[in-house]
């Protein structure tokens, strides 16, 4: 989600466009506390989400810039996991 985020912003170059296509919680500046993570290269912090909301981000923000997306994950070894410690591919292509 943040490297979608630092893309859109480098993208759109203005706060409140990314802030409306992100679609997460997000200000300008460094956020450390309540869940935010300072992405320092476009000054500005995201709040943290589980997996599946991040991916919906991924997914808008993706859809929105046209550009296609692959995401490598490694699946937790915890109970009720799909398929623990096998790696994972979720993919976007085309408009």
């Amino acid at each position: 989600m943040e490297t979608a985020i630092v893309a859109a912003y480098r993208k759109l170059d203005d706060f409140q466009n990314v802030r409306k296509l992100g679609a997460v919680n997000m200000v300008q500046g460094r956020k450390e506390d309540e869940g935010y993570h300072f992405l320092p290269e476009v000054d500005l912090s995201v709040q943290g989400q589980d997996a599946n909301a991040a991916w919906r981000g991924v997914v808008f923000i993706a859809q929105n810039l046209k550009v296609p997306v692959e995401v490598s994950f490694l699946w937790r070894n915890k109970e009720g996991a799909e398929h623990p410690d096998k790696p994972g591919t979720m993919c976007l292509y085309g408009s």
